[in-house]
């Protein structure tokens, strides 16, 4: 918002008795120094629990890295690290894993849903619906598939 003498003085019109109220009232400044300094206390707990749970996820992702590096020709293991990564919005290094699931596996639909769930979460919903599409087609019974492409389907029609 651009700042001119008459949105200047607007905002100090609505700020200025809320300041007079908190200075003439017995305790007032008092009362907004607690609550300002309680709103950084609390602003500073919810980013050290973000904090912490970044660094279980990374966590979680570098054992299950590790898990597969053991053994590259597990399938399983490499999937869960694709979704692991996608769980940690690591979503270039999970369109990576899942790429290269389908150039190795080009008949196994677990590469098509990874990357359908990506563009899914990522509200690309038309390219979400052809790698969901090409799920379905390889396994008909991919049911994380076909409730992704229902409620594609759902949003569309609204």
């Amino acid at each position: 918002m651009r700042h001119n003498k008459k949105t200047k003085f607007i905002e100090y019109f609505i700020w200025a008795p809320f300041l007079l109220l908190i200075l003439i009232t017995p305790g007032g400044f008092e009362f907004m120094f607690k609550t300002i300094v309680g709103a950084i206390l609390v602003f500073g707990i919810i980013v050290v629990m973000a904090i912490l749970k970044k660094k279980k996820v990374q966590s979680g992702l570098n054992k299950i890295e590790e898990e597969y590096l053991k053994n590259p020709n597990n399938l399983n293991k490499y999937i869960e690290l694709g979704y692991a990564s996608l769980n940690a919005r690591e979503y270039e290094k999970a369109c990576s894993i899942f790429n290269k699931i389908i150039s190795q596996f080009p008949n196994r639909p677990a590469g098509y849903c990874g990357l359908g769930i990506l563009e899914f979460n990522k509200r690309n919903y038309k390219q979400a619906k052809l790698y969901f599409e090409k799920t379905i087609e390889l396994d008909s019974n991919y049911d994380v598939a076909k409730q992704k492409l229902e409620y594609i389907s759902h949003k569309a029609l609204a």
